[in-house]
């Protein structure tokens, strides 16, 4: 069995007077110096971030508010404003009236979709509108800067059905667009629509007028039946029991005009009959008398009375 190699010795190194030994390159370098004992640093102190600050972090380096320039933050608002505005709002500048800006609500008005009006010319986005005036209007704005306000201003639209014609009622503001200077460089409209109320009043309106001729009818024909009947009939009216109309046989009988006068004002010997000093029943139905006893021109007078 062989025996195993020997390792070479390793040769030292020359030791140098004063205690220096040489280097690979044999430069002289300073012994080495004892360690001194000392205690470790400790580590640096880390912050535990939780779930809601980092995800804080990360919508701080999304935000694209961060980045933007001074001042752009306030056009943003005003521009969000101007979208989400409940009022109709349009900008036109220029002599061919070319409408700038449109927001949804004017779209939504002139029943058109803002890619149809926005960059195009008023009479161009709106044919329906030639003819009417407006485009004067605002041409007379623009060039004097007097504001122009309507109220119930009716504008027909083709926002109908295929295109159809509608007549729409709007409140109406139109007023100079100024730059910084002061020049005139357009101008700017707010509408409100009141379509709906309009419509509704006129409803009404009619409504009374039909009521007040049907009644204006109704009082013609029973003046004419009480004209024509040869017995004496009038008519009181309200609590204080006010001659609404009589006819010419009453007027006969009892020697005076009493239309519109109160009952106790016209026959004041009323007074002495009854206790109410009307002769007029309490229930609102029609009364009649017959050969009773009462004031001179009124003995056996039949009369007849109405309360609404």
């Amino acid at each position: 069995m062989e025996a195993p190699p020997r390792r070479r010795a390793r040769a030292r190194r020359p030791a140098l007077p004063g205690g220096l030994h040489t280097g690979r390159a044999g430069a002289r370098v300073r012994p080495a110096e004892r360690p001194v004992a000392s205690w470790p640093r400790p580590p640096p102190r880390r912050w535990r971030s939780t779930p809601a600050s980092k995800r804080a972090r990360r919508e701080e380096g999304r935000d694209p508010r961060r980045h933007r320039f001074p001042g752009e933050e306030e056009r943003a608002r005003l521009n969000a404003a101007f979208l989400q505005a409940p009022v109709a709002i349009g900008i036109i500048r220029g002599q061919q009236m070319v409408i700038d800006l449109a927001n949804p609500q004017f779209c939504r008005f002139c029943g058109r979709l803002p890619e149809q009006v926005v960059g195009k010319p008023l009479l161009e986005a709106l044919p329906e509108l030639e003819g009417v005036g407006l485009d004067d209007l605002i041409h007379e704005v623009m060039t004097t800067g007097v504001a122009f306000v309507a109220k119930e201003q009716a504008v027909r639209l083709a926002r109908g059905t295929d295109g159809a014609l509608e007549t729409a009622y709007f409140n109406i503001v139109y007023d100079a667009l100024r730059d910084e200077r002061g020049h005139i460089e357009g101008v700017i409209t707010v509408a409100t629509e009141v379509t709906e109320g309009v419509l509704t009043r006129q409803q009404v309106e009619t409504l009374l007028q039909r009521t007040q001729e049907s009644e204006q009818a109704r009082a013609a024909m029973m003046d004419a039946l009480a004209a024509q009947t040869l017995v004496a009939v009038c008519y009181l009216r309200g609590p204080d029991h006010v001659f609404e109309t009589a006819n010419p046989v009453y007027h006969q009988l009892v020697g005076r005009d009493v239309v519109g006068m109160k009952a106790l004002e016209a026959l004041p010997e009323l007074a002495s009959l009854r206790g109410d000093g009307a002769g007029a029943p309490a229930t609102g139905g029609p009364t009649a008398g017959r050969g009773g006893a009462g004031p001179p021109g009124l003995r056996a007078a039949p009369h007849r009375h109405r309360q609404p």
